[in-house]
């Protein structure tokens, strides 16, 4: 973003990218190189708002969850997500120990991230009290627990996926 700053002529140009990086939804959006681009420049867009006002309060709600870039970690789930769709078939057909690690490391993190979001919407700490924090940590117990466990029946047994296609001949 900072080179396509950097590099517009005429200030219409600037401003669509200025409202396009507003809506932005990217890892760029929280990462501060707007401002220091734009400082020397008065770039205003449309709606009045100055580009660093806007890269100040986007840093300000990074800072206020805890310096946690939400929008990274929504990306890497999706990515997550995405890419068991074409490693479940993948290791069905072309087996290799390799696989039953990444399928295990893929399926406790995708497990991991479902549950800890279903606790953390739906048991709030102002209904629930100190239990919300405790299930927290459960779940963060049991996801180490459920990978723990899985690694070493990769290493001792068979493996995750000879495991399920075992299962799947009965």
């Amino acid at each position: 973003m900072a080179l396509l700053l950097r590099t517009l002529g005429s200030s219409q140009a600037a401003r669509n990218a200025v409202s396009f990086s507003k809506f932005y939804q990217g890892p760029l959006k929280s990462c501060g190189t707007l401002s220091a681009v734009v400082s020397s420049k008065s770039l205003i867009p449309a709606n009045g708002i100055h580009i660093s006002k806007m890269v100040a309060s986007s840093s300000a709600s990074t800072a206020a969850h805890g310096g946690h870039n939400h929008g990274l970690h929504w990306s890497i789930e999706r990515v997550v997500s995405v890419s068991l769709l074409g490693l479940l078939p993948t290791c069905a057909f072309f087996y290799h120990p390799a696989m039953d690690y990444i399928m295990s490391l893929f399926l406790c993190l995708h497990s991991h991230w479902g549950l800890h979001g279903i606790v953390v919407d739906y048991i709030r700490p102002k209904l629930f009290g100190g239990f919300a924090t405790f299930a927290e940590y459960f779940i963060y117990v049991f996801s180490f627990l459920a990978f723990g466990s899985i690694m070493y029946f990769n290493y001792t047994d068979v493996g995750l996926i000879p495991a399920v296609k075992m299962l799947w001949r009965l």
